[in-house]
């Protein structure tokens, strides 16, 4: 069957100008409405960019400090700890060689003499990460070399613990303990820190240590 021939342009059906022009309304409103989308569709990617943002650009954590505020005190912390007996040592995990006054001078055997100058309450900005921020005491220790030999001191360490369940002090940085070595005779101060709650500022602990692993002195 022959293929049905196209009618020429002549012979097709004219529009009249009133639809050619509802015609071309509808072709500016599809596009209208299209355009439109692609527009919203822009703003949600750029939304999105904007609140997820880049990882550079967000401010460092805050350092991870604690204020005495926000720390519940604890039962018996304005309780004074219980005098350690010579030879204990169950109670620090080191022997205790002697535990004298606040206010007394301790030997070390064939060794050195300690005392606490002052216990001074002070505060702390809490300047590194795990440092609280608040009150403090500022413990001041004398060292005395009583020996006819020099002395090194860099080993000794101090720690402070409060309340009658003996709770260990946060230490603070310090750039005033006491180092390097003494001359037979010789003596030395320097300042340790710790973090220590005001009401508990009466009921502390000092443990001072020759160095790792030897008997304590604790004054309380």
């Amino acid at each position: 069957m022959p293929a049905p021939e196209s009618t020429p342009s002549d012979l097709r059906p004219r529009r009249s100008p009133e639809q050619r022009s509802r015609r071309a309304r509808t072709r500016r409103t599809t596009v209208a409405v299209i355009g439109a989308a692609s527009v919203l569709a822009v703003a949600a990617v750029v939304g999105t960019v904007v609140v997820n943002g880049s990882g550079s650009d967000a401010p460092a954590a805050a350092a991870d400090t604690k204020d005495w505020s926000e720390v519940a005190p604890t039962a018996g912390a304005t309780e004074a700890p219980a005098l350690l007996p010579d030879g204990d040592t169950r109670a620090l995990g080191q022997e205790v060689a002697t535990t004298v006054g606040l206010d007394e001078t301790a030997t070390f055997p064939g060794s050195i003499q300690a005392r606490i100058v002052s216990v001074t309450p002070t505060s702390t900005d809490g300047g590194r990460v795990g440092e609280l921020s608040g009150d403090a005491v500022d413990v001041r220790l004398e060292l005395v070399n009583v020996t006819g030999e020099t002395v090194a001191v860099d080993s000794v360490a101090v720690n402070v613990f409060y309340g009658a369940d003996r709770t260990p002090a946060t230490p603070a940085d310090s750039d005033t303990v006491i180092r390097g070595s003494l001359e037979p005779g010789a003596s030395a101060t320097g300042d340790y820190v710790f973090s220590v709650p005001a009401a508990s500022a009466d009921a502390i602990s000092v443990v001072v240590a020759r160095d790792a692993g030897s008997p304590v002195v604790v004054f309380q």
